[in-house]
C-alpha cells in the first residue's frame, strides 16, 4: 500500500508577505536607538572625563598591591535615576 500525503502534513516554506506599513515603527525604533548610541560615542569621544562621574561618594574602589577593585555603584544609580527620568518625560511628550 503507498502512502498519500495530505495538505495538512505539507510543510510550506512559502514567504508570507509582510504589510507595507507593518514594520515601520520598529525601523523608526531601531534608527532612533542607532542615533542615540552613535550621539553618545560621540560625546564620550569628546569628552572623555566627565567630572565627578565615577568619583562620588558610596563609589566602592579598593586599592592593595597587586589588586585594585572598583565598583562604581553611586554613579549607576545616579545614572539610572537620569536615564529613567529621560524616558518619563519622553512618555509624557508623546
Amino acid at each position: 500500500r503507498r502512502a498519500t500525503s495530505r495538505s495538512s502534513d505539507r510543510v510550506s516554506n512559502a514567504v508570507v508577505p509582510v504589510e507595507s506599513g507593518a514594520m515601520e515603527p520598529l525601523a523608526r525604533i531601531l534608527v532612533l536607538s542607532g542615533l542615540v548610541f552613535i550621539g553618545l560615542g560621540v560625546l564620550l569621544y569628546l569628552v572623555p572625563s566627565i567630572p565627578l562621574l565615577g568619583k562620588l561618594p558610596g563609589d566602592l574602589r579598593i586599592e592593595r598591591p597587586g589588586i585594585r577593585f572598583y565598583f562604581p555603584i553611586t554613579t549607576c544609580i545616579l545614572l539610572s535615576v537620569a536615564i529613567s527620568l529621560c524616558l518619563w518625560a519622553f512618555s509624557k511628550l508623546r
